[in-house]
């Protein structure tokens, strides 16, 4: 029984090299049975989250050509719901109907994505992550079969209440991000406000691959009672995704106060192999 695991991840790997091979044009790569009936991706992620309205100008030159922003009713106009994320990831693993594939037990991450994106003669709305940045090489690799995920290698350091995200060598800091989790939690102010964003994290996920698009569903799995109201500030250098978002966001908000404001979690992710977009 020793020899599962191993045999597991030689069987995993043969399986992503033979697709890798197979499969050049995304566009017409499917994995939607593979997904559902033989394997998929599952982690704990910890940290904090936040919605930030942001100039819908600066987003739209973060989509890969032939994406286009969604029009949503979370901001005012000439704005768009972009999602950040600061904290751990924990236990991924890639999970069979045998046995699960462990890849890393505990990692530093940050996710910068752009909600309620589209493309042409297409009327689903999808998620797009603009970027990804990890701390540990088996993560990093993890990433690869699912197609398009935009991962980079980072220094990362979190402690309680922050995180600090440098180049790969470490000499150049791209983002500091400080949060503050609340105590006194209204549960019903709580559902109240998630409820005005949770429908965004249903949208499958897109990712630009090669020519073309793929997409794979992910579930967030959020529970209210695993959820803190926080007050979130980041400071985002020019390298952290691009000048266009440099600067220092601080609006103080908590998620009782608004469907935008930050939210401290620890959720228990699921994720599909990659599908067609269509």
């Amino acid at each position: 029984m020793k020899y599962v695991p191993y045999i597991l991840s030689v069987l995993l790997f043969q399986s992503i090299a033979f697709a890798s091979a197979t499969f050049s044009n995304w566009d017409g790569q499917d994995f939607k049975v593979l997904s559902k009936d033989i394997i998929h991706g599952e982690a704990t992620m910890e940290g904090v989250f936040q919605v930030k309205c942001l100039p819908a100008a600066a987003l739209a030159g973060l989509l890969p050509p032939g994406l286009i922003l969604k029009k949503t009713n979370l901001c005012e106009y000439g704005l768009h719901p972009a999602l950040f994320f600061f904290g751990v990831q924990k236990n991924l693993r890639a999970v069979t109907k045998i046995g699960s594939i462990p890849f890393s037990q505990e990692y530093n991450e940050s996710i910068m994505g752009i909600f309620s994106v589209t493309y042409k003669n297409t009327a689903e709305r999808f998620f797009y992550v603009s970027q990804i940045k990890v701390d540990s090489t088996a993560a990093w690799l993890f990433a690869q079969p699912y197609g398009g995920l935009n991962k980079h290698l980072s220094m990362i350091k979190t402690e309680e209440g922050k995180q600090t995200l440098f180049s790969k060598d470490g000499k150049t800091q791209l983002a500091l991000a400080r949060w503050v989790n609340l105590g006194a939690v209204d549960e019903n102010k709580l559902i109240f406000n998630f409820s005005k964003i949770e429908e965004y994290f249903a949208d499958r996920v897109i990712a630009k691959r090669g020519s073309g698009f793929t997409c794979f569903g992910f579930k967030w799995n959020f529970q209210i009672g695993k959820m803190k109201p926080s007050q979130l500030q980041m400071k985002l250098n020019d390298e952290y995704v691009s000048h266009m978002l440099s600067g220092i966001y601080s609006d103080k908000l908590n998620l009782e106060q608004s469907p935008l404001g930050a939210f401290y979690s620890s959720n228990n992710w699921a994720m599909q192999l990659p599908q067609t977009c269509q």
